[in-house]
Parts: structure tokens; C-alpha cells; sequence
């Protein structure tokens, strides 16, 4: 049995991070138990994190600052909407992915609080303190906040990455604390004389004292400065291509999206994972962590439908005549609606980071050799190279990663052959047919 007072945090971080599904927040790809540990084995990134990158530099530039403060709200956005609270909002907790990554990924949810809950027993206002001192807001050291205080501790990052300081200091933590609750702070020193009045506003909004003026994450994404310094950029040809992935994607049974989504969680090489991060973020139009049909429609118009215009310098009156080639469809001819419900895999009326994953990746680069092999291997856990109904129960039935929808189809796969078992031949076959659409 797992200690539950020595793992408390971990379970916490566990139970949370299986509900969100966005690409600026740390992906969790197994979990691993002994008998008095608990072992997370998360998303690698190999960039080092801000704190450590703002040690060794004197400061970020706006721009710098910008595009991780970007990320950072729009992760923080996702997480205030599926009502989670981070409440350890600091730079140490923001990863990058690789070196020169301009993003960076959340991390280290043991001390967030998912207010939907029914197990947990803190709700609103909470109250308990957690996190670092020099992060913390007002109202967290008075034991009665919410959301918000992630959004101050945010505002203390920009802060720091813009003057390699902090707001509030102290000698001991008792003035640290005395100087948090005052909540003055000055622009002072060489570092701010450049520093635009447009970042020092957007600071002032997220370091604002009454929790209920302080800026949300959706509008400070919004805020002059975020539009300025870092704004979307998308690949044309990357999301007319991702577009097309979807067009094309046809699960046809649950065993392919349960293999799959074992590539894109783990496998998937870091370039294509980049391709898609960067999709779905400009899809993704009004930084709520999904698309909507309508986003869906208007990327669809914007970087599919004019691709062939371009492509052929046309105008979208003479579009009709074209006769497109090899796998693109002629894009009068799509039901983007049956599209985009076959990509929403859990049918919630959206599409989510995971979904986008699953559906808008390179199949023929996804479903190599080494992805599938290391896809077997994960349930082939003793090497018999086969594996069986129990292999894929003991694969995801602990932790509930797949619906009953799913084990009808490994039962249907499993037990349909003559002896229940899959070899590796058959797991590739069965794989192979989402290849050939």
C-alpha cells in the first residue's frame, strides 16, 4: 500500500494533472508505485527552468519576458477555467521544453486545489498558505483568497524577469510578509529606465492589492503589452497540413486511439510535438485551452481553403474547377462538421489538447517502427511478444485512462482471435489501417 501522508502531494499532482490536457502544462505519462513510494514519470524537458535561466543572465528582454508571461497566463487560464488553483506560481515552476524554447510548460501541481472536487475539503475562500513567501499575495497570508493569488504571484515573475528583483523583500520572512501586506512597491533601479510604461501597467494590474480589481489571465492576455511583445505567429503550411491530418483521421476502433494516444503522450518526436503546440495555440483563438467549432471553421477558411488559392493563384471563385491531388480534398466538398466531431474523440463539443494530438498529427511519421514498437513494449511488460486483454488492464485500469467504450474493443481484439492474444504482427496490422484512408 502506498503511504498516503508521505505521497499526499504527489496523489494531489496525480489526481490533478489526469484532468488537464493543454500544452503549456506538464504532461504526466505513468505512474509508478512501491510499497511506501509514488513515483510520477512526467513530460521531459530538457530547457532548464526561468529560475535557474534568470540566475545566470542579468534580465529578460520585454520581448523574452513577454512570450513566457504569455504562456504562463495561458496556462493559468486553462487551469482557472476547469477550476483548479496552482497557488505555487514561481519560476522555478515554469520548464522549458528545450533550450531556446521562447514558452514554458507549468509545472508542480502538489499544492493545487481543484475546487470541482468532491473529495477535497477545501473550497471557497481558501484558505490555507502554500507556496513560496516571496510569491505569495496579501489575501494568502490573511487565509482568505482564491484564484487570484496566482495571478499575483505571476505578477511578481514578470517582475523579477524584467529586473532580476523582486517586489517585496524583507530580511526575515515575518518582514518579508509585513511588506507583502503593505503591497508597496517601486520601479526603481538602472533596470526599469528602458522598461515601457505598457509592462508596468500590466504589472500594476496583476500585483493590484483587492484581489476583486486584480486583472484574470483571459484579460491580461488581452493586455497592449502581451499583443505587442509576443504575438501569435502561426505557420500557414504547418496548420494547412495539421488541418488536413484531420480531415483524413478515421479511428476505427478504440484500441487504434489507445495505442496512439500512447505515441503522442510519450513517443512523438519533439519537432512534430512542437508543430502541433504552436497549431493548436493559434486555432485556439481566444486562449481558452480548447477549440471550438467555430475556431475550428475560421482556421479551416483561413490557412485550409486559401492554401489551394495560393498554391494555384486563384481566387476562391475559380477554386471549384481545381482538380486537387494526392490526398487533399477539394475544400467545397468537406462536412466540417462530421470533421470535427470525429476529431472531439470524448464528444464534450470541443476539441481538446489531446484530441488535437490524436487527430492532427502525422500518422505516417507518428506510427514508425520505433513509435510502435515502444508503444507494444508498454503493454508487452514481460517481453512474450504478445499481449493479452490483462496486459492492457494492467497498463491503464489502475488509473481509470481508458472508458468502457475502449476495453468492449480490446475484448472484441483480444478475444477474437484464436488463441486471445495479439502479436506484435497483429498489433502493427491492426495500427496500419489508419494508414490507409
Amino acid at each position: 500500500m502506498i503511504n498516503i501522508d508521505n505521497n499526499r502531494e504527489l496523489l494531489n499532482e496525480f489526481n490533478i494533472l489526469k484532468k488537464l490536457y493543454h500544452p503549456l502544462i506538464v504532461d504526466i505519462h505513468e505512474v509508478l508505485e512501491e510499497p511506501k513510494k509514488l513515483y510520477l514519470i512526467e513530460e521531459l524537458c530538457m530547457g532548464g527552468d526561468v529560475a535557474h535561466e534568470l540566475q545566470r543572465r542579468t534580465a529578460y528582454s520585454e520581448e523574452e519576458a513577454a512570450h513566457i508571461i504569455k504562456g504562463a497566463l495561458l496556462s493559468i487560464a486553462y487551469c482557472h477555467k476547469k477550476q483548479i488553483v496552482h497557488r505555487n506560481i514561481k519560476p522555478g515552476n515554469f520548464v522549458f521544453k528545450k533550450t531556446g524554447s521562447k514558452m514554458a510548460k507549468l509545472i508542480d501541481f502538489g499544492s493545487a486545489v481543484d475546487l470541482n472536487s468532491k473529495h477535497h475539503k477545501e473550497r471557497l475562500p481558501l484558505q490555507r498558505m502554500v507556496g513560496l513567501t516571496s510569491h505569495m499575495a496579501p489575501e494568502m497570508l490573511k487565509e482568505c483568497y482564491n484564484e487570484k493569488v496566482d495571478i499575483w504571484g505571476l505578477g511578481v515573475v514578470l517582475f523579477e524577469l524584467l529586473s532580476n528583483k523582486l517586489p517585496f523583500d524583507g530580511s526575515t520572512d515575518q518582514e518579508l510578509m509585513l511588506n507583502i501586506q503593505d503591497g508597496s512597491y517601486q520601479f526603481t533601479g538602472p533596470a526599469w529606465r528602458y522598461i515601457k510604461d505598457e509592462a508596468k501597467d500590466l504589472i500594476k494590474q496583476m500585483l493590484t492589492y483587492n484581489p476583486n480589481n486584480r486583472i484574470s489571465a483571459q484579460k491580461a492576455l488581452l493586455h497592449p503589452w502581451i499583443l505587442a511583445n509576443a504575438p501569435n505567429q502561426p505557420n500557414k503550411q504547418q496548420l494547412s497540413d495539421c488541418i488536413q491530418n484531420m480531415i483524413d483521421c478515421r479511428f476505427q476502433n478504440k484500441i487504434q486511439e489507445a495505442v496512439l494516444s500512447i505515441i503522442c503522450h510519450r513517443t512523438i518526436n519533439r519537432e512534430d510535438q512542437e508543430i502541433l503546440e504552436n497549431a493548436f495555440l493559434n486555432i485556439d483563438l481566444d486562449n481558452d485551452g480548447v477549440i471550438s467549432y467555430e475556431e475550428f471553421q475560421y482556421a479551416f477558411n483561413k490557412y485550409y481553403k486559401c492554401s489551394f488559392a495560393d498554391d494555384k493563384g486563384m481566387s476562391d471563385e475559380d477554386e471549384s474547377e481545381t482538380q486537387f491531388i494526392n490526398t487533399q480534398h477539394n475544400p467545397s466538398s468537406i462536412d466540417l462538421e462530421m470533421v470535427f466531431l470525429r476529431c472531439d474523440l470524448d464528444q464534450d463539443g470541443v476539441i481538446d489538447w489531446h484530441d488535437f494530438m490524436m487527430t492532427a498529427c502525422n500518422k505516417h511519421r507518428a506510427l514508425s517502427k520505433y513509435n510502435l514498437d515502444e508503444a507494444f513494449s508498454s503493454f508487452d511488460l514481460f517481453q512474450k511478444t504478445f499481449v493479452t486483454f490483462d496486459d492492457f488492464e494492467c497498463a491503464y485500469g489502475k488509473f481509470d485512462q481508458i472508458g468502457e467504450n475502449v476495453w468492449e474493443d480490446i475484448i472484441i481484439h483480444t478475444m477474437g482471435t484464436e488463441d486471445g492474444l495479439i502479436s506484435m504482427k497483429e498489433f502493427i496490422n491492426i495500427m496500419s489501417q489508419l494508414l490507409k484512408q
